[in-house]
Parts: C-alpha cells; sequence; structure tokens
C-alpha cells in the first residue's frame, strides 16, 4: 500500500470524532496490522485454525476477508444500506462507502461499523457470543451514541438521522 493512499483515506477525509483507541483500531486496520489469524500465522502463531471465526466459508481471516468479504461482515454493512464492490481492496471500497452514503460523517460512521464488526468477531472469540446482524447493530448504536457528544455541532444533526435509523 501507498503511503499516499492510506493519507488520503485516513485524513482526507476530515477530522473523525471517534475515541482515540478506535482511531488506533482503524489504523491498524489501514495498515493490515489488525491481530486477525492470518498474522497470528504469519509470526507463526499455533492456533487450531486460521479461518475466519464469523463465517463457515472455511476461508482463512485476512483482513479484507474479515471486513469486507465475509458473508456475517456483508449482513452488518447490509445494515447501513452499503454495498462493497467486487473484487475491491479496502481504500476502493472507502470511496465507494463515501458515494453511497452521502453524509459529511461517513468516515465516522465507516470506522464505527468496522468497529463493530470487529467487536462481534471478538465476542465471539473470548466469550463465546454469538454473532448477529444484531449485536453488530447495538455496538454500532452505542458508538454513534457516544460520537454525537463529540462531533462538531454542524454535524449533530446528520448524526441524529443516523441514530434514528437504528431506533
Amino acid at each position: 500500500m501507498g503511503i499516499h493512499k492510506f493519507i488520503t483515506v485516513f485524513s482526507g477525509y476530515g477530522i473523525h470524532a471517534v475515541k482515540i483507541n478506535i482511531k488506533c483500531f482503524f489504523w491498524l486496520l489501514l495498515k493490515d496490522r489488525l491481530s486477525t489469524r492470518n498474522i497470528l500465522k504469519r509470526k507463526s502463531m499455533s492456533l487450531p485454525s486460521y479461518s475466519c471465526a464469523l463465517c463457515t466459508s472455511n476461508t482463512e481471516e485476512t483482513m479484507e476477508h474479515l471486513f469486507l468479504h465475509c458473508s456475517s461482515a456483508e449482513a452488518c454493512w447490509g445494515l447501513i444500506g452499503v454495498h462493497i464492490p467486487y473484487g475491491a481492496d479496502i481504500f476502493s471500497t472507502i470511496d465507494s462507502f463515501k458515494a453511497q452514503l452521502h453524509t459529511p460523517v461517513f468516515m465516522n460512521i465507516v470506522i464505527l461499523h468496522c468497529w463493530s464488526i470487529w467487536i462481534s468477531r471478538n465476542d465471539l472469540i473470548f466469550q463465546g457470543l454469538q454473532p448477529s446482524t444484531d449485536s453488530c447493530r447495538r455496538v454500532f448504536k452505542t458508538e454513534l451514541m457516544m460520537l454525537l457528544h463529540r462531533v462538531k455541532s454542524k454535524h449533530k444533526t446528520f448524526l441524529e438521522e443516523w441514530i434514528a435509523l437504528f431506533g
């Protein structure tokens, strides 16, 4: 990945009001450094399986699979009405989401939705809680409501509309 693409995606869409830990998470996601099973395998960590924990496709859990191509992730993205372009990488997908969402807070929405998918995955692995679109929706709505307190006043109306969608 070129540094130009990274800078454009991460900072080219304005200031993000999400919490710092979620910003760090998203930065790791964009740099393909999250501890997915694929990364753990590259670090020679022995696991019973390197397949995606969220779906039954027996596909290795890579960053792109987990957040874009996994059936569970696709269902979660469907909650906010976006379609993932076939064969697109994470950067092209984010550009596509910008066009599909038509809101000035789209990047915050994308970041929080990725966070929701990650939390669902971790809840399954570490707590044995089965992932569902409802659990993804709950995490997403909770984070949106917290974001409402940190976003600029000119964006509050857009965010309130998004929260109302998940009422």
